[in-house]
């Protein structure tokens, strides 16, 4: 199955509420941003909402500065797609086979029409800005970030969970009209890299 097809698949259930909840307990005051957290694996799910169609998945969200690795697996064990690279190569891997560019946001651009910025991304997943200009638009009662608009992009972290001493998010939620994207996270593992080869197609 496509990656497409993955995604597709799910519909609009996560992005109408059904995501449970995040993971442990809210961060204390004490609790530091991941403006320093290069190293990382995020277990969760990822859903989206486009005039054209919708879907969800369960991603796994490998980081290691640069490179990163992607899985995504479609509800009811409808295979998985890895996208995976570096700041000069990126693959995709799926049921259709294996396609390569320089971005992820190409890739994902011809792949889906949904040219999503991994890069940004990175650093949003983590609840911090990425470098460059950006605009705060709200702000939790710690005063840490909690929305935030940057390029075109409205970004917004509406939980926040402690783990190890950073306030990490537990939802993240991107907006681009008419494109929204919803990531629940089920586990963080700061300083942990998940690296294992999922085969195309494979039945997550």
């Amino acid at each position: 199955m496509s990656l497409r097809g993955i995604l597709v698949a799910g519909g609009l259930v996560l992005l109408v509420g059904c995501v449970g909840p995040g993971p442990g307990p809210a961060p204390e005051e004490g609790d530091r941003l991941a403006r320093a957290l290069e190293r990382f694996t995020l277990d969760g799910k990822v859903a989206w909402r486009h005039p054209e169609d919708s879907g969800r998945a369960t991603l796994s969200w490998s980081q290691d500065a640069e490179r990163f690795r992607l899985v995504l697996s479609g509800p009811l064990g409808r295979g998985a797609a890895v996208l995976e690279g570096d700041d000069r190569t990126v693959t995709l891997r799926d049921g259709d086979g294996v396609r390569t560019a320089a971005s992820a946001e190409a890739l994902l651009g011809s792949a889906l029409g949904l040219p999503i910025p991994v890069a940004a991304a990175r650093y949003w997943v983590r609840g911090v800005a990425a470098p460059g200009p950006v605009e705060v638009t709200a702000r939790d009662e710690a005063g840490r970030p909690a929305a935030i608009r940057q390029g075109d992009w409205d970004v917004a972290w509406p939980r926040r969970t402690a783990v190890d001493g950073l306030a990490l998010p537990a939802r993240i939620e991107l907006e681009r009209p008419p494109l929204r994207l919803v990531i629940v996270a089920g586990r963080w593992r700061p300083g942990e890299v998940a690296w294992e080869t999922v085969p195309a197609g494979a039945d997550a």
